[in-house]
């Protein structure tokens, strides 16, 4: 009887132990919360409600790796300094982008601000107007792919790549006629001061360039000519 007795008696310390083994948890360990995002949310109602202090804030947008490459963060227009930028103005029907360093394509979004070696395309029936910081425009046609490369510190102008398709450029006139943009094509440079111009790059890769007001500057290979209002070249 007192064998049993002592049986049962280890059994039941041990099963109490397994129990509290399984209820309390492993000291030291972390663990994750999940904080819900409601209508009317900020930053600072979250820090006061759940976190231990503001500069929690900055660990949490680290921990969700929101500033991870290839993220899109949505900024107030006011809040952006846009000296020397271009941005999206206006897009239309099937659009993409090709961020700098990545392989696949994503939806082009109203706003989004160019970094250097960024691709877009368009589709049929499609658009996408790009403003530069001085209020330039280049505008994409249908199936057309661009690359473009905004003036960075220590450069004068943006750089056009145009891979095919067709872009209508409207260029405001610079003082001291001072060159702000450039267009490269498979086979020709434009250099532009202040106009209104058509470039083209068919299938074969061949360039057009119309200009419909004021003058572009074309250089092919070792040869170099001014075009100008209502004329045009095929390269």
């Amino acid at each position: 009887m007192n064998r049993m007795r002592n049986s049962s008696t280890v059994a039941a310390i041990l099963a109490g132990v397994c129990l509290a083994l399984l209820i309390i948890p492993e000291a030291g360990a972390e663990e994750d919360y999940f904080i819900p995002v409601l209508p009317g949310s900020t930053s600072t109602s979250i820090i006061e409600s759940y976190l231990t202090g503001p500069p929690a804030w900055g660990i949490v947008v680290d921990y969700n790796r929101l500033l991870r490459p290839g993220n899109v963060v949505r900024v107030p227009a006011n809040l952006v300094n846009l000296e020397g930028k271009a941005y999206i103005s206006n897009r239309y029907g099937e659009t993409e982008v090709r961020l700098s360093g990545e392989d696949s394509w994503r939806e082009v979004l109203p706003g989004l601000i160019i970094q250097r070696g960024d691709t877009l395309r368009t589709g049929p029936q499609s658009g996408i107007e790009i403003t530069m910081e001085n209020g330039d425009q280049a505008r994409l046609r249908e199936l057309t792919t661009v690359e473009f490369i905004p003036i960075r510190e220590g450069e004068k102008t943006n750089l056009l790549r145009v891979i095919r398709g067709k872009v209508i450029s409207i260029i405001e006139a610079a003082p001291h006629r001072d060159i702000r943009y450039r267009i490269q094509t498979p086979t020709a440079v434009s250099l532009v001061r202040g106009t209104l111009f058509r470039t083209k790059v068919d299938e074969n890769s061949r360039t057009v360039f119309e200009v419909l007001e004021g003058m572009v500057n074309v250089q092919s290979g070792d040869e170099e000519l001014d075009l100008e209002n209502d004329f045009g070249v095929k390269l």
